[in-house]
């Protein structure tokens, strides 16, 4: 099972022996969208009054838009509770 940024959760086969790329076997979605739509995501990190907190940022990713400084895109933010586990940066 995995995924990444650009691709949703599938269920894989591996050969060992011959090491040639994975074959999906089933996919979670049947969406898909061109690579320069795709933001990967970059762990970031930042203190807090508790700790360290952990995090993933998205930049804003589009092809067919130049970013000015008057039309900043709008910063959306995604709190969880935690564990760090319970977010993962997969396609979803």
């Amino acid at each position: 099972l995995g995924g990444s940024p650009s691709v949703p959760s599938s269920i894989y086969k591996w050969n060992l022996e011959s090491r040639a790329p994975a074959k999906i076997l089933a996919c979670s979605s049947s969406l898909s969208f061109s690579e320069d739509l795709i933001s990967v995501p970059k762990q970031i990190e930042f203190p807090t009054t508790l700790g360290t907190a952990f995090g993933y940022y998205y930049a804003p990713k589009n092809g067919g838009y130049t970013c000015t400084t008057d039309k900043a895109p709008p910063l959306l933010v995604k709190a969880h509770g935690g564990p760090t586990a319970c977010t993962g940066t997969s396609f979803n």
